[in-house]
């Protein structure tokens, strides 16, 4: 139990401060390319733990993480927009209670 809560926790805690980062990234440069930048790191993280996962590549595992993939992105480039041009103190506590109320 005590591994569920400090892990979630630590999620919390990393979500929140991508979005603080890149709300403050994206109000110095254009939020597509924090997007890019944010999604790349993404993609080199999650390259380095891909031999330690067990799974089946399967076309239509791989068309719905694609589509996923692109909604995310997607997502991701209308917060950092949103977060560069809103007060960050207002946006990012109801981004992060709209997130946790979804495994609610």
């Amino acid at each position: 139990m005590v591994a569920v809560v400090s892990l979630g926790l630590s999620a919390a805690l990393i979500y929140g401060a991508s979005d603080f980062l890149g709300g403050f990234a994206a109000g110095r440069l254009s939020a597509l390319r924090v997007t890019l930048l944010a999604f790349l790191a993404g993609l080199v993280v999650s390259a380095a733990f891909l031999p330690f996962v067990v799974s089946a590549w399967t076309i239509p595992a791989f068309g719905y993480g694609a589509i996923a993939g692109v909604a995310a992105a997607a997502s991701i480039w209308l917060l950092y927009s949103c977060l560069a041009i809103g007060p960050v103190s207002l946006l990012a506590p109801l981004v992060a209670l709209i997130a946790a109320l979804v495994p609610v």
